[in-house]
Parts: C-alpha cells; sequence; structure tokens
C-alpha cells in the first residue's frame, strides 16, 4: 500500500494505470478496463485523460450504473464520458455504458449480452465507499453472494435503490484490481480489513492499493492511542 497526499495518489493510480494500458496494447494489440464511478474516479480518470495512451486500442466498460434516465448526472458513466471519454476523443464503438435506464434485471441482462465475449477484465479501477462496497456491491447485501456476471441490484441501502452492477466473481477475475481510497472517513474501513473483516472491496482481492495520508494517518493515530490506553 503506497501513503501521499489525495493529489499524489490520483496522479500515481493514473500513471500507474496508464502504465498497465500501455503494457497490454504492446504486447496484445489491445486492453479492457472497467471503471467504477465516484469522486476519487473523477480525479483519477481526469489524470488519466493526460497521460498518453493509445486509446483506439482500448476497450472501456463501467463497473455499475444507478437506475435512472440518460443523461442523468448521478450516472457512472455521465461522468466517465464527460472526464475521460470526451477530453481523448474516445471512440463510442469501443466505451460500453451500462444500460440501466432500463430497470435492474432488463438492464442487467443487456449488459451481460454486452459481456458475453469478455472472458476477463485486464484491469479493474475501483473507488470504494467508506462502508467498503464496490461498484454496487455492498456489505451484507445479497449482491455479493451473486455468481452471476451481472447482477440486478435491488433495494441497495444507498440511493438510487436500484441499480446493475458487475458481480463479484467477474471483476475478481480481472487480471489487475486496482483500489483508491482518498478521505480520513476510511480510515476505519482500512483498520477493519486490517484487522481481518471482509468488505466487498476486501472480497475482490486487490493487486494494488493507493491510499492518502489521511487514511494511513488517521489510522496510524488511532493505533498509537489503542496501544498507549492499554499499556497505561
Amino acid at each position: 500500500m503506497s501513503s501521499q497526499t489525495s493529489s499524489d495518489v490520483f496522479s500515481d493510480a493514473a500513471e500507474h494505470t496508464s502504465d498497465l494500458l500501455r503494457h497490454f496494447i504492446a504486447t496484445r494489440g489491445q486492453c479492457s478496463i472497467v471503471i467504477s464511478g465516484g469522486s476519487a474516479m473523477r480525479h483519477v480518470l481526469g489524470h488519466l485523460a493526460n497521460c498518453d495512451v493509445p486509446w483506439s486500442s482500448v476497450r472501456l466498460y463501467v463497473t455499475d450504473e444507478r437506475c435512472v434516465p440518460r443523461e442523468d448526472s448521478n450516472r457512472n458513466d455521465v461522468m466517465i464520458n464527460e472526464v475521460l471519454v470526451q477530453p481523448v476523443h474516445f471512440k463510442s464503438e469501443f466505451f460500453f455504458p451500462i444500460p440501466a435506464e432500463f430497470g435492474p434485471h432488463r438492464g442487467a441482462q443487456s449488459y451481460a449480452r454486452m459481456l458475453s465475449g469478455v472472458d476477463h477484465f485486464d484491469i479493474a479501477l475501483f473507488g470504494v465507499g467508506p462502508d467498503g462496497h464496490i461498484a454496487s456491491l455492498f456489505p451484507n447485501h445479497p449482491s455479493v453472494e451473486n455468481n452471476e456476471r451481472v447482477i440486478a441490484v435491488e433495494n441497495s441501502p444507498k440511493f438510487p435503490p436500484d441499480r446493475v452492477s458487475v458481480g463479484l466473481t467477474m471483476l475478481r477475475g480481472s487480471t489487475h484490481r486496482i483500489v483508491v481510497v482518498a478521505g480520513g472517513e476510511k480510515s476505519d474501513l482500512i483498520a477493519r480489513i486490517q484487522e481481518g473483516q471482509k468488505p466487498p472491496v476486501a472480497l475482490v482481492n486487490p493487486t494494488r492499493w493507493f491510499l492518502d495520508s489521511q487514511v494511513v494517518g488517521l489510522r496510524s493515530n488511532r493505533a498509537t492511542t489503542t496501544q498507549q490506553g492499554q499499556t497505561s
């Protein structure tokens, strides 16, 4: 795990992702990447848009989507389109948004068909919520136990309740699984994972973590306070 300022973490995560993209393209001629939404991803993708990547050889997918109308500002694909797709002039035929506007079940079925020729993703790039959710896979929610490639998520604990998500098994099968964690409110999450708890972000078995100094610093301070309390 690496520890820096949030800005450095976003930049480093983008550089690491761009290195992987170029590696796969150089060795195989193409690379598939699946990207989540969230505020951290907005920053990472902003940096990624400035990296030197042969985007015509990239196939871009979305980890999950809210069941709201197309062009709704709460959609992940709207953010990805604004921050990455448009700035790099990414070809629309190589960007595969989730048609969640059709509802969770029809949207999941449609995206599953889109992924029918995808054995696995080369890169999965995640932000994470303070509760440890990734994509639209929430702790103690039935979606985490669902082994389907694409899942209809209903009764989500976070608004809106209806969503579509790539399943945990498919996400965990990605060759590289990168998680970006920024903000002091997520230090408890890292503490719980280090203590052995398994929220969805831990279940995806990340291959690389990027943690900012707020996350690591608060975790270290709390550990020190606990140790002092035990010895006093």
